[in-house]
């Protein structure tokens, strides 16, 4: 049975080993029949006391302890070698693990993987633990976790329940995790791990490090699954767990464990891809799911209507804080406008256009708050020769024009589509002014300053894209797409595409 404070106690004792007069390879020696001695090379104890040594003694044993292996492995292959020497050679192979891996030594673990060793100190189930560890730090996980497995499968035929070895196979596991290829993980594997830490943690309740693996494999156990809430609550779990290991590292006088900035390192993961997820979750309950079907019925029932309150197409559910684009356009255009929205909606991208707001004295300071709002990113302008006409229209312009008072900043938030192929901004307004005689327009009131203000606003060299005149053409729609998440990313970056 595992107790700490006995163990550390021993680990200790191991300081007299070199206090004596004896020179580094005889004093190394000592502390390994020591620890054969009191603890044989299956136990938990054994890898405890293990790991506690390196971390004591690394720096005086780093350099003699591959002449000791040689030496027990030469041992061992002649014909009267005791049981004792062949425990030795693998306490030597196994304490030489540990210092390669705290010395980020690749070359050294390679070595140790040599049939040379592994051959001859196969018959001892923690040879596969070792493996295991050589075979993770050259990137195999998943031989690793063959490895690991077979430390275990060997082990509990002896009737023999290490955690350290169930702490290695849960550590690959996570590390196959963070490699990004956790759709390589069967089913169980990742809750067969996270059975296993918690039996090391109650082995071993202070060892930090046990609850940092409990925290990484809580949080990518439900990291893809689609339900916001249980995501959200495992990567709650996860911190909690991280936050305990670093809690009892700090009151460690030794830190044997991994560092803290690692810990929170992971910690700021969690926090980044569960604001991440939250904002994709707002998204995604922002829209209904749309049919092809249901989208061409849609689209019918615009070109189809007389008016455009006829029919209105899906719009957007925003939530608080959720970025969108205003979509200005004169109602005369409102088909190839309407059926535009159906795909920006199918697509996923939050919108706002004047389908909520209530017409009557107010509707300008209706548009003017939608405009104005931080949470509005910018505004997509729908143009056509009757955009010259729209007394809405300028009024838009007017509010846009005060919010982006700079032609730079206009640039960076405004682009538009022309309805009319062929046409720029200049000759859009030719053909409003051919169409309607100068007496028309006066009477609508179309004064010189809306003209200077239109083209003024609607540069020719900065058309955004062109439609057709089908209105629910939608060849122009994947070039739209993509000119939006390239101008406002933060509509697109954690949008759910699935």
């Amino acid at each position: 049975m595992f107790e700490k404070a006995m163990v550390d106690k021993f680990v200790e004792q191991l300081r007299q080993c070199f206090a004596d007069d004896l020179n580094e390879y005889d004093s190394t020696i000592k502390c390994i029949e020591k620890i054969v001695d009191e603890y044989g090379t299956n136990e938990y104890n054994f890898n405890y006391s293990a790991e506690m040594f390196v971390e004591l003694y690394w720096r005086k044993i780093n350099k003699i302890m591959p002449y000791i292996l040689d030496d027990l492995i030469s041992q061992i292959k002649e014909i009267n070698c005791n049981e004792k020497t062949a425990r030795k050679a693998f306490v030597a192979y196994y304490f030489l693990s540990l210092i390669y891996k705290k010395n980020k030594n690749i070359d050294g673990l390679k070595m140790l993987l040599e049939d040379t060793y592994f051959l001859e100190l196969q018959s001892f189930p923690l040879t596969y633990e070792v493996r295991a560890r050589c075979l993770k730090r050259e990137g195999y996980h998943k031989k690793a976790l063959i490895s690991d497995l077979q430390a275990i499968q060997i082990l509990k035929s002896l009737n023999i329940i290490n955690p350290a070895v169930h702490v290695s196979y849960a550590s690959t596991v996570a590390m196959i995790c963070e490699s990004g290829n956790i759709e390589t993980l069967v089913n169980n594997e990742i809750d067969d791990a996270l059975s296993y830490i918690e039996e090391a943690i109650n082995f071993n309740p202070s060892y930090p490090k046990y609850y940092f693996i409990k925290g990484k494999l809580t949080f990518y156990k439900n990291k893809n699954n689609p339900d916001f809430f249980t995501f959200k609550q495992s990567c709650i779990k996860a911190k909690e767990y991280i936050q305990e290991a670093f809690n009892l590292r700090n009151n460690l006088t030794r830190h044997y464990a991994n560092d803290g900035d690692i810990y929170y390192n992971f910690i700021e993961l969690i926090d980044t891809s569960l604001s991440e997820r939250d904002k994709e979750n707002k998204i995604s309950e922002s829209f209904k799911k749309i049919s092809n079907t249901e989208m061409c019925k849609k689209k019918n029932e615009i070109l189809n209507s007389n008016r455009a309150q006829e029919c209105r197409p899906l719009s957007p559910t925003l939530k608080t804080g959720q970025k969108y684009i205003f979509i200005s356009y004169c109602t005369h255009d409102y088909k190839s406008v309407y059926c535009d929205l159906v795909e920006l909606y199918a697509n996923k991208i939050p919108f706002c256009y004047d389908e909520a707001l209530i017409h009557g004295e107010n509707w300008d300071d209706q548009v003017k708050e939608k405009i104005n709002n931080d949470d509005c990113v910018g505004i997509l302008f729908y143009l056509s020769s009757n955009t010259v006409l729209s007394e809405s229209i300028e009024k838009e312009i007017e509010m846009i024009n005060q919010r982006f008072n700079s032609l730079d900043e206009f640039k960076e938030h405004c682009f538009w589509v022309n309805l009319e192929i062929g046409k720029t901004p200049f000759t859009l307004l030719l053909k409003a002014i051919q169409q309607n005689s100068t007496d028309t327009l006066l009477a609508k009131h179309v004064s010189p300053t809306r003209l200077t203000t239109y083209l003024n606003t609607f540069k020719n060299e900065a058309v955004f894209t062109e439609k057709d005149s089908v209105p629910d053409s939608n060849n122009h729609i994947e070039e739209l797409i993509h000119s939006i998440e390239d101008k406002f990313p933060t509509l697109f970056e954690n949008k759910d595409t699935k």
